[in-house]
This record gives structure tokens, C-alpha cells and sequence, in this order.
């Protein structure tokens, strides 16, 4: 079985492995998150592997995917790359590097920082200069001069909390000033119902009995109850120091419930503030009992139909895609009595209460387009609203690698991954997996053993080259020219 050639590849610690900002190792997990800036790769350098790697021969390894968003990751074995691996699973992957300077290294392939949005609009008519074109308004919204506007609805009063303390009371009538029935000039609940000595007569509650400190620019909501009525009277209930006065409750002839809406423009002055008086300065001989006073502020009012301003899937520029992160951006004008809380695409954003330029980034849910949804209460004028998709980097998180040498001879180049891709044998015609064939001498890509028997290797006798003869004498004379003579020769001839 072929050795182990990574250390720690089950990432039980980081020993070995070299890791960009943007990657870590921890609870036996390589992983990667989009919020870093800096080296995009996890690598194990060729020195740090547990043996040489060697040119030319063909690894295989093996890793697994837990987890995958935004992106793809690609491995590289020396100066060979991978595939794209961009979903869950477990791959192999075979390398026949021709370089081994660079090790095993993971490289992703996504953008560095999820900060970067792309430059695609998907909002129409967000600065509002085309007026409502675009844009769904129900009851309390509105657009015009280019901003978009709320004001809350004008249903029922939404009333704070108490603020008369020992309101429970109960006062007689006679004629000219009110007269208290015994035991009411007791301060015994903590509160002191004072006598006016006016000719038209009251009884009021100073200011230092009330649970919270009336409001300048605030309507009040007073309420009391009649009853043994013995005839016809004028009444009315007001704040005494206020700018304005409560309405009458003009001629009070029957037992009940009274109320009055009470606008304290500006609150001056001590003494009594809340006055129960007869609306008259002539003298009055009716009687009555009065109980059960009350002083609320009016914090709002209650909707009186839908509350949205809205884009709708049909009316956005670009349609949103269901899982992709955008930005919203919009300009908060003025804003009072409330909040506002934009959604995309079904997915609510968090609620704005401050004047400002705001940004939100908001995961689009299954659909819809962009909602701002006001609280009751709510006054705001609003601008320049856009939305772009961000950019997200790619989060993983990888388990269990190994890289080993490899019975299978991939071929040099590219990294191939088995899985179910198919070549045609160019002599049988069958198909077989990528690293089950390879090149022959004819430049035919052929299966080999043991899938199949095509391939062959070019016979050494193609190689053999004759050599030339060049025949050339080592040792060379040039023929004697014989000279014959016809007489017999002399001692002279010779």
C-alpha cells in the first residue's frame, strides 16, 4: 500500500499545512470564511510533505467536502490544477505534475471579501423622480418633491399610561363652589384633590401628584364619570397653565361617561393642572357625583388600513435570487414616533429609528421584492433607496485528505477527478473513465490494462537506425609504373 505523503491530513492540528487569513484549522476541520482579506489558499508545501514528490508520476488524492457556499475551491499538486469542486461530497482526483516546486494546494476560486457589491441596480425609480412609477403606497404613505413620506393613520387613539394618581374619587355638587363628601381632603392616598375658590368653581390635582411630569406639544386624553345627576349642568375638564383648554363638555344631562381630548401646547405655571370645573360663572344648583377620573397621554394612533410602501417582485429593475446576499441602501430624511423595517424578498431587515444613510445586508428569501413597513406611530420622509447583490467569497469546510502515489497512470496535464467521465477508445470504440486511457505512439487516445488492451507500447526495433559503411582504406598506394626493357640488362639497368 503506498505511503502517506501529507501530514496532518485529517487536520487534528495545523502542523505542516500553510494557511492564507482566510483559512483555518480547528475541531478536526479545514475550513474557509468570506470575511477575511489577504491569501486566498491552503497549501502543504513540497518540503513539508512526508516524501519527495516526483515529476512525471501520477498521485491520487482523496478529499472531503462538508460544507460549500459561495464559491468553488480547486486543488492544485505542483503545477497542475484540479477541477472546480463546489458542492458536498467525497472526490478523487489524480495529478501527474511536471513541476513539483509548489506541493498540494487548495486555491479558491471566489472573490476575497464578501464587502464588494456588484454594480447592478435592482431598485426602479429609488431616488422617486419619476414619482410613484414603480412603487405600491397603502393608506399613510406617500411620494412627492422626489422623497417618499409617512404620517401615522388617524384611527383610534393609542393612550398611554395612567398619570392621575388616585383618580377613584368622588365629589358632590351644590350650589356655587363643589363641595367634597368626607374623607376626600385626605392625602391618605397619596394624592390631594385641591378646592378652586373661583366663582365658576373646580377641583384639580397638582402637578406634584402626577405619575409622570406632563408635556409641552402633547394631547391628553381626560376622562370622568357622572353620575346622580340631579339636572342640566355645564362642564368642562382642562389643564390649567395650558395655552389651550379643553373642549366643554357643553350641558351635561345624563349620567355617564365624559371625555375630552386635551392639546397642552405649552405647559406653565403650579398649582392644580388637571381642573374638573362647571363650564359657567353663575351660580349652578344641580349636584352630581364625579368618580373615576382619568389623564392618559395620546401616543398615537391605530392604523386605519395597510401600513407598507413597497416595490413588488414585478416592479425591481433586476429580480432578486433566492439565497444571494444584497445591500439595501436608503437615506433616512427625518424620522419621529417610531421605526421603520425594511424586508427583501420575505426576509425582514432590522428596524431604523435615527435619521442617517443606512445599509442592511439582507439573504433574498423565496420571493417577493422590497417592503418598508412603519410602526404605528411612525412620521418619516425617506430617499434614495437602492439595492445591489454583494459578492459573497466562498465558505467551506473539508475533512479527511489524503494524497498517495497511484497505481493508475492519469498521462501528464490536467488533473482529472473520477467520477463518470467517458472517452472513446479510438481503436476498440468502447468507452472508458479519463485515467483509463492514455496516448499511444500514433497520437490515438486508447485504453490501456488492465481496463482494456489497446494500448502498445511503440516496438523498440522502430528506434534502431543502420549505421552508415563509409569503406575508406586505412593504408593506400598508389600502383608502380613498370618500366620493360627488351635486351637482357646490364649492370647499368640495375
Amino acid at each position: 500500500m503506498a505511503a502517506e505523503l501529507l501530514q496532518n491530513g485529517d487536520f487534528a492540528s495545523s502542523t505542516g499545512w500553510t494557511l492564507g487569513d482566510q483559512w483555518g484549522i480547528a475541531g478536526g476541520k479545514l475550513t474557509r470564511t468570506s470575511s477575511g482579506v489577504g491569501e486566498d489558499s491552503a497549501e502543504q508545501l513540497e518540503a513539508d510533505l512526508t516524501d519527495d514528490l516526483l515529476i512525471g508520476t501520477t498521485y491520487v488524492l482523496v478529499i472531503t467536502i462538508d460544507s460549500i457556499t459561495g464559491g468553488t475551491v480547486r486543488p492544485w499538486l505542483g503545477n497542475v490544477q484540479g477541477p472546480k469542486l463546489s458542492e458536498v461530497g467525497t472526490y478523487t482526483i489524480y495529478f501527474t505534475p511536471t513541476d513539483v516546486t509548489d506541493g498540494l494546494r487548495f486555491q479558491s476560486d471566489g472573490p476575497r471579501s464578501i464587502d464588494t457589491p456588484l454594480a447592478v441596480e435592482h431598485i426602479s425609480n429609488g431616488d422617486f423622480s419619476g414619482g410613484d412609477t414603480g412603487w405600491t403606497l397603502e393608506s399613510q404613505w406617500a411620494i412627492a418633491g422626489g422623497k417618499l413620506t409617512r404620517t401615522p393613520g388617524t384611527g383610534d387613539e393609542i393612550l398611554g399610561s395612567e398619570l392621575l394618581v388616585g383618580g377613584d374619587i368622588t365629589f358632590t355638587g351644590g350650589a356655587g363652589n363643589w363641595v367634597p363628601t368626607t374623607g376626600y381632603f385626605s392625602t391618605a392616598t397619596g394624592v390631594l384633590w385641591i378646592k378652586e375658590t373661583t366663582s365658576a368653581g373646580g377641583w384639580g390635582i397638582a402637578d406634584t401628584d402626577f405619575s409622570a411630569v406632563l408635556k409641552d406639544n402633547t394631547t391628553y386624553r381626560a376622562t370622568i364619570e357622572v353620575s346622580n345627576l340631579s339636572g342640566t349642568m355645564p362642564m368642562r375638564m382642562d389643564i390649567v397653565g395650558a395655552a389651550t383648554y379643553g373642549p366643554s363638555f357643553s350641558n351635561v344631562s345624563a349620567n355617564g361617561t365624559y371625555s375630552t381630548a386635551i392639546s397642552a401646547v405649552t405647559v406653565v405655571g403650579e398649582g392644580p393642572v388637571l381642573r374638573i370645573r362647571k363650564d359657567t360663572t353663575a351660580g349652578i344648583t344641580q349636584s352630581c357625583y364625579l368618580d373615576n377620573a382619568s389623564l392618559k397621554e395620546v401616543t398615537g394612533y391605530s392604523p386605519t388600513g395597510p401600513d407598507t410602501a413597497s416595490q413588488v417582485a414585478g416592479d425591481l429593475a433586476v429580480a432578486f435570487v433566492e439565497g444571494k446576499t444584497y445591500r439595501l441602501y436608503f437615506t433616512v430624511d427625518s424620522i419621529s414616533g417610531g421605526t421603520v423595517t425594511p424586508s427583501l424578498a420575505g426576509t425582514s431587515g432590522t428596524a431604523v429609528s435615527a435619521a442617517g444613510d443606512h445599509e442592511q445586508d439582507i439573504v433574498a428569501g423565496a420571493s417577493g421584492g422590497v417592503i418598508f413597513s412603519g410602526s404605528t406611530s411612525l412620521t418619516i420622509q425617506m430617499d434614495d433607496i437602492s439595492v445591489l447583490e454583494l459578492v459573497s467569497g466562498l465558505t467551506i469546510q473539508m475533512d479527511d485528505a489524503s494524497l498517495k502515489l497511484s497505481g493508475v497512470d492519469a498521462g501528464e496535464g490536467q488533473g482529472s477527478i473520477d467520477y463518470d467521465y467517458k472517452v472513446t477508445c479510438e481503436i476498440c470504440g468502447f468507452h472508458f473513465h479519463y485515467y483509463e486511457v492514455r496516448k499511444n505512439w500514433k497520437n490515438q487516445w486508447v485504453c490501456k490494462p488492465p481496463a482494456g488492451n489497446c494500448y502498445e507500447a511503440r516496438h523498440a526495433q522502430d528506434f534502431v537506425r543502420a549505421k552508415v559503411d563509409d569503406a575508406v582504406d586505412i593504408i593506400a598506394r598508389p600502383e608502380y609504373d613498370w618500366e620493360f626493357i627488351d635486351e637482357s640488362p646490364t649492370q647499368d639497368d640495375l
